[in-house]
């Protein structure tokens, strides 16, 4: 599809004036309402915020500082004035990566990235009864749990882990008493949480709503019908479109 619509997210204000010029130039129209593409320029919670308020809407990820993990560099970019005509033409590719929902109750939280479930006092180790396909794992002890994407598996589950993966779903056991430090799942599998003792916390992503989970509440994770598609070019993901 050509893409016509365009918004610019970002933190930098002055950064996103001078792209949002650039696109303007170059013949595209700037909406907030329905984007056929959104630039996210900046970095990871950046991208995150854009896919939380947009979900759903292509991101063409753009690396302003080196601070963003998800945008590596190519090394053979094309230029700007290239990237931006082959946008028009509809000269791209859509990637489509996976997603998180967690149901506690009535209350559905999605992510891009990771889930995070962790003690609410951290003087007080959270015990946990986690099932995968209705299979019970041995009880659990410690600060939480990390459940991740392959996309989000360079992120809070690597710096539990130091691995990372390109396919189904990641546990990561933060600060257990276990020996186990992870766990990969495929993709169709349901891992079912429930508190045992203490108060603990979901959160998913960089999202502000959290939910709190007192003892005996279960929350459900599972692959979620919605993804979080991505803009690529032939050459890897667009570092910048300007110095």
């Amino acid at each position: 599809m050509a893409v016509h619509n365009v918004l610019v997210i970002g933190k930098d204000s002055r950064a996103v004036r001078a792209l949002e010029r650039m696109l303007v130039h170059a013949g595209f129209h700037l909406k907030k309402k329905s984007p056929d593409v959104i630039f996210c320029l900046g970095g990871d919670g950046t991208y995150l915020y854009a896919e939380r308020c947009y979900p759903g809407i292509s991101k063409l990820l753009i690396r302003n500082k080196s601070i963003c993990s998800k945008c590596p560099p190519s090394h053979h970019l094309p230029d700007s004035a290239v990237i931006l005509d082959k946008l028009k033409k509809g000269q791209y590719h859509i990637e489509k990566h996976t997603k998180l929902e967690a149901r506690v109750g009535k209350k559905r939280l999605l992510c891009s990235n990771d889930f995070m479930i962790r003690n609410k006092n951290l003087t007080q180790a959270l015990r946990f009864t986690m099932y995968i396909n209705n299979t019970r794992m041995p009880p659990c002890i410690g600060d939480g749990i990390v459940v991740a994407t392959p996309f989000g598996s360079t992120a809070y589950f690597y710096a539990i882990t130091k691995k990372h993966f390109t396919h189904g779903i990641g546990l990561a056991f933060n600060n257990g008493a276990t020996p186990l430090r992870y766990k990969l799942l495929k993709d169709t599998d349901v891992v079912t949480i429930q508190i045992d003792r203490e108060q603990a916390e979901l959160a998913g992503d960089n999202n502000p709503r959290t939910i709190i989970l007192k003892p005996g509440a279960v929350i459900t994770i599972k692959k979620a019908p919605e993804t979080a598609p991505f803009v690529t070019m032939r050459t890897n993901f667009v570092e910048k479109l300007f110095a």
